[in-house]
């Protein structure tokens, strides 16, 4: 497995908009020196599971190009024979403006590292990995906060899927892409997800997913801290593990949650990331999946 990443050298809250993300605040400014040392546990996890991480270069004006999840989704594309091609990446059409510089920088990564590019029209938002889960049967796309749902047709076209794409509406600004309020464990065939971010239409899909399934409370979508906070759903998962954002030494991870992962012979694995929580992200905020 590899991944994309890119270090917080810069990482810092330039913009706030309540509409797009009401947990960034530019008088509430993250503690680089912390957050530095999370992202490095993050890091060293992923390459003690066996991913291999290549990163971005750093610009010092973009504080939020360290959310590498959010420049792209990407598909291999499979030719007539049935052999894989280069995988191909949507590029993405970001709502903030401070951040378009971003999809500049990535593809010209994909492009140095041989991977091919496709952008959408400029009027289709779309925030790339972030608001896709991709499960067994379906993928589930994620829009009405920082999404267009018009991009469904134009990636269904470029990577003609064999599978459906089930829209769900995000209706709470608070949870502003799928990733912090909806995961997908591949290996367990399991989703995991906060009923209150999406309207009604959109939760009775989710439940007619054959996966297992398991909502989660309110209280349990944001971990408070004294120097940030900690987004659980926002993990990622490698092999049997499944990280989640969460400060042990506060309190102790929901033994039922941890239980219901477990039977499954799934591994809980926590990592605080306090400091990324102030821009309303988590661990798979930080990671783009290249395969």
């Amino acid at each position: 497995m590899r991944v994309l990443m890119c270090p917080p050298l810069y990482y810092a809250i330039n913009w706030e908009d309540p509409a797009k993300n009401p947990w960034m605040k530019m008088n509430k400014q993250p503690d680089r020196g912390k957050a530095i040392a999370q992202w490095g546990k993050l890091w060293h996890l992923y390459e003690f599971l066996g991913a291999k991480i290549r990163t971005l270069e750093t610009v010092p004006c973009l504080g939020d190009q360290i959310f590498t999840a959010n420049i792209a989704w990407s598909m291999p594309i499979w030719s007539e024979e049935g052999n894989e091609n280069r995988r191909t990446f949507i590029m993405a059409n970001l709502a903030p403006e401070l951040r378009r510089p971003e999809i500049i920088i990535a593809a010209r990564w994909f492009a140095e590292n041989r991977f091919s590019t496709y952008f959408l029209p400029e009027e289709m938002l779309f925030e790339g990995q972030g608001d896709i889960i991709t499960t067994k049967e379906a993928y589930l796309y994620c829009y009405g906060v920082r999404n267009s749902l018009e991009a469904i047709e134009e990636i269904r076209k470029v990577f003609n899927l064999k599978k459906p794409i089930i829209p769900l509406r995000l209706i709470d600004p608070r949870f502003y892409h799928g990733d912090v309020c909806i995961r997908y464990s591949k290996r367990r065939d399991a989703v995991l997800f906060y009923p209150g971010a999406f309207d009604a239409e959109s939760v009775k899909a989710i439940e007619k997913l054959k996966a297992k399934k398991k909502d989660v409370s309110r209280e349990f979508m944001v971990q408070e801290l004294f120097d940030g906070r900690n987004f659980p759903l926002n993990g990622s998962y490698i092999n049997n593990v499944e990280t989640f954002p969460w400060n042990d030494e506060i309190e102790e991870f929901p033994r039922n949650l941890k239980g219901w992962i477990e039977r499954d012979g799934g591994e809980v694995v926590t990592l605080n990331f306090s400091q990324f929580g102030l821009s309303g992200a988590g661990h798979r905020c930080v990671t783009l999946f290249l395969d």
